[in-house]
């Protein structure tokens, strides 16, 4: 992972903090906030949130992720005021790294999320995809985050 990809995602965290609820961000408001990253959305209360690559909802106690890409689609999902609080970077390779394989739909009990509490408002949903660096090696790709408003 480069330096730079870990400061895109620090930058983030900081935009994560920050964001107002607003269905989409302008591009200027991204760049400035999250350079790197290619899209923040933020949801409305009860509705699903989706991006090119995932789209999330809280149903009941549960997180419902679904990826309608032919590629398989990596995520952290982290309480909304946890993830300014936390230094995370996004992984590619090897078996930890959770990922929703491509047409699969996934539901993750909101107890288990990072930063859960019953004052927890909103989740972040950090999610990429991975390509081929010119090094041969496996990098983050297509960077966004949506915020998940119960």
């Amino acid at each position: 992972m480069t330096s730079a990809t870990i400061r895109h995602v620090a930058a983030a965290l900081t935009l994560v903090a920050a964001t107002t609820a607003c269905h989409d961000m302008s591009a200027p408001m991204r760049d400035a906030l999250a350079p790197g990253f290619d899209e923040v959305v933020v949801g409305s209360p009860g509705q699903n949130v989706a991006t090119d690559l995932l789209a999330a909802a809280i149903v009941g106690d549960s997180l419902m992720l679904r990826n309608p890409t032919g590629t398989d689609v990596f995520y952290f999902a982290v309480e909304r005021a946890t993830a300014a609080a936390i230094n995370w970077a996004p992984c590619v390779a090897g078996t930890a790294c959770a990922r929703i394989p491509a047409m699969a739909n996934l539901a993750i009990g909101t107890g288990s999320l990072l930063g859960h509490s019953a004052m927890a408002r909103e989740v972040v949903v950090f999610h990429w995809t991975a390509r081929q660096g010119a090094s041969g090696v496996l990098e983050p790709h297509n960077l966004r985050a949506s915020i998940v408003i119960p």
